[in-house]
């Protein structure tokens, strides 16, 4: 599966990264949302998993509105460690598909991705 991933945080996309590549994904990664839009523009993922980003929150929540109103068909996981529920029910709005808590990141991996 082609897959975007975009987070702030070096360890996240390290460790997400190996993960993934290592179960047989393409993947290819951005630190903020500018380089999310940047490979949507000739890149095509079929998952795009996004942190969002606690000083940023408008700017996971808008990487979602503006790469559903494009081409693509992409399904949209949010990753959260710290969010509230109105920032949850924004993300559903906005059109995320799974919203995980970093804590049951690995759970939802290998429920999901990972070849068994």
């Amino acid at each position: 599966m082609k897959i975007l991933l975009v987070d702030d945080c070096a360890n996240t996309r390290r460790g997400l990264l190996r993960l993934l590549e290592d179960n047989g994904h393409e993947v290819v990664t951005a630190n903020n949302k500018d380089g999310g839009l940047g490979f949507l523009k000739f890149w095509h993922p079929e998952l795009i998993i996004i942190g969002l980003w606690k000083n940023a929150i408008s700017d996971s929540l808008e990487l979602i509105k503006n790469s559903k109103h494009g081409h693509l068909q992409a399904k949209f996981w949010l990753l959260w460690s710290d969010a509230d529920w109105k920032i949850i029910s924004l993300a559903k709005e906005s059109g995320a598909e799974r919203i995980i808590s970093k804590a049951d990141l690995i759970q939802a991996f290998r429920d999901e991705l990972i070849i068994k």
